[in-house]
């Protein structure tokens, strides 16, 4: 079937390879459901076929276009490829010029709801990571025999939501043998084939070459190292589910698992490694806000869109929403920081300043403070959309979303 384009996709750029600087529409999303990629025993010892949704745009133009490869929520016992946490960005970034494929994965770990341990909640993992990359092979096997998908097979990236940005992540970062904990019995049905497992189309590459990491964390971020791949984050910072921090992951809200490195250590520990990453934190905020907050979602969309935009094109990262001329290095201080952002028109800051600037997206001053200590400014005036905050002095230059 067709989706129609959303008006507020047809003003980006489409971006593929050839056609970087180019401003092209895409003219509506094709979406072609439950195309198998491959098959597998699941947590159950049953033989389970694997089926994803791809998401085409239409009007593209010429060229193959680059992959994304997307995974949903739920905990490893629920969710779905057409769920609302991930059908959105799907067709989203259909709308900016990207094949996106969005995939079941085997569902289920072992012991529910009161038996799960380290390693049959790793083991869970590990199913979704051996069947994303079964769903990267599949794409790079179609490129050979035909290539009927349209798609750049050396630009293929990974994302995920929550159980999803799991798999993602320990897809690109656990990525030797010797990495894979000794608790993971891969003698069981449906664990075997090491790294790459046993879900389908082997011989062929399952790397990536960015992740995108919403709402996820690793086992151990040590396991990034140097010359890893490019990633881009969100995470709040009250979250419930996955840590933000490294902090023990709890399941159901009461059933200690293990401890984990959620985004932030994950980007800091990727910043001191020398690995390209991108942290967008979305203070005040628990699991997932994107779901609920089109103002959050909106971040999502368009961070992601430039990020990958920015891998793709240019071979760069590109960590910001959007800046008007003269304001090219936006900035922001580790120990000064505003929120809630998005915001109702009232912003708290991290700690008390002096002078603070916002700025509209055309580099007009809408709202100016100077007053020795204040620390919240409150400015219902400002008509839903995109601003800078500045304050001068400081090492802080930051977009600011407001929504009514």
């Amino acid at each position: 079937m067709l989706l129609s384009a959303a008006g507020l996709f047809l003003l980006l750029p489409f971006y593929s390879h050839a056609q970087c600087d180019n401003n092209q529409a895409i003219s509506a999303v094709q979406v072609d459901s439950d195309i198998k990629y491959g098959e597998n025993i699941n947590v159950d010892g049953d033989d389970q076929e694997l089926f994803l949704d791809l998401y085409s745009p239409v009007g593209a133009g010429a060229g193959e276009k680059p992959l994304v490869i997307l995974a949903h929520g739920g905990s490893f016992i629920g969710g779905s490829k057409d769920g609302d946490d991930v059908v959105p960005l799907a067709n989203d970034l259909a709308l900016a010029g990207y094949t996106v494929a969005s995939i079941q994965y085997r569902l289920g770990v072992e012991g529910f709801p009161l038996a799960i341990d380290s390693s049959t909640a790793s083991e869970a993992v590990i199913r979704g990571v051996h069947d994303m990359k079964a769903a990267i092979r599949f794409f790079r096997k179609s490129a050979q025999e035909g290539n009927p998908y349209n798609i750049d097979p050396d630009y293929v990236y990974a994302a995920g939501v929550s159980a999803g940005a799991f798999v993602a992540l320990h897809l690109a970062y656990l990525d030797t043998e010797e990495e894979i904990p000794e608790y993971i019995d891969q003698t069981k049905p449906g664990l075997g084939g090491g790294l790459e497992g046993e879900s389908g189309n082997p011989g062929f590459s399952s790397e990536v070459s960015a992740v995108v990491n919403i709402a996820g964390a690793l086992r151990d971020k040590n396991w990034m190292t140097a010359g890893d791949e490019p990633l881009i984050s969100f995470h709040g910072t009250e979250d419930g589910t996955v840590p933000y921090g490294s902090d023990m992951l709890v399941f159901l809200g009461f059933l200690e698992i293990f401890e984990v490195d959620g985004s932030k250590s994950i980007h800091d520990h990727a910043v001191e490694v020398g690995v390209p990453s991108c942290m967008e934190t979305q203070y005040g905020q628990d699991h997932i806000p994107h779901v609920e907050s089109e103002a959050y979602y909106d971040t999502l969309k368009v961070m992601t869109v430039n990020f990958l935009k920015g891998q793709y094109c240019d071979d760069e990262m590109v960590c910001q929403y959007g800046n008007p001329d003269g304001f090219s290095d936006l900035q922001a201080a580790s120990d000064l920081f505003f929120f809630p952002n998005p915001s109702d028109g009232v912003i708290e800051f991290s700690r008390p300043i002096s002078e603070v600037k916002i700025y509209n997206m055309m580099g007009v001053v809408v709202y100016e403070k100077k007053q020795n200590g204040f620390s919240a400014v409150h400015v219902p005036h400002l008509s839903q959309g995109v601003y800078l905050v500045q304050v001068p002095g400081e090492n802080l230059t930051k977009k600011l979303m407001i929504r009514h």
